[in-house]
């Protein structure tokens, strides 16, 4: 990666987050220090301080990257559909795409989320899963509202169920390290959940 010497500083900031985010794809995160950040962009720790007071700042900026990545492929995907199911469809699908195209995004999310505590980095992380999860769960109650899914479905319980379902085919696609295999199982994945939640005529 260049060390982007003479660029604006919002273009070295987006380089320092482009390498948390390169790294994250080939290690835990909790492991990556700013010693291997610096060394990935060819510059010094001092370097990358002059840009973010401290690695806390380093992984919030990463996070709000993924964050507006994910949420925007996410709700694109939504307006694009003609009913709350194929709008769940299509919001897991785009989940479970964007995992498998950025492979670092769901891990520094998932590290970050098991991390916890009050830092600005967890708060953006969990600030993101409960837009997801309520995004999913606006579909979830529009669909019992119009009798497309069951009355009896908890839209909180069913948007979390989707969401661990996502993360699940995440996982086995880092563990396998094989970003198609989530890809490739997501829709029968859905399906299970269609037939748990749709509405019989």
């Amino acid at each position: 990666m260049a060390n982007g010497r003479g660029l604006p500083a919002e273009e070295r900031r987006a380089m320092i987050v482009d390498a948390v985010l390169d790294l994250s794809s080939e290690r835990d995160p909790a492991e990556i220090t700013t010693a291997a950040i610096a060394e990935r962009m060819g510059v010094t720790q001092g370097a990358l301080f002059r840009h973010f007071p401290n690695k806390e700042a380093v992984w919030s900026a990463a996070l709000d990257r993924v964050a507006g990545m994910m949420l925007s492929a996410v709700e694109g995907s939504m307006k694009r559909s003609a009913s709350p199911l194929a709008g769940l469809e299509r919001a897991f699908m785009a989940t479970v795409r964007f995992a498998a195209a950025h492979p670092g995004a769901p891990r520094l999310l998932l590290s970050e989320l098991r991390r916890g505590g009050e830092g600005g980095a967890s708060l953006v992380a969990r600030s993101m899963m409960q837009r997801y999860t309520g995004l999913l769960r606006g579909l979830i109650e529009e669909g019992i509202r119009l009798g497309e899914i069951r009355a009896d479905v908890q839209p909180d319980a069913a948007a979390h169920y989707l969401v661990g379902a996502a993360q699940g085919l995440a996982i086995q696609s880092l563990i396998g390290g094989n970003a198609d295999m989530a890809v490739r199982n997501a829709p029968g994945a859905f399906e299970i959940f269609r037939r748990g939640v749709e509405a019989r005529s």
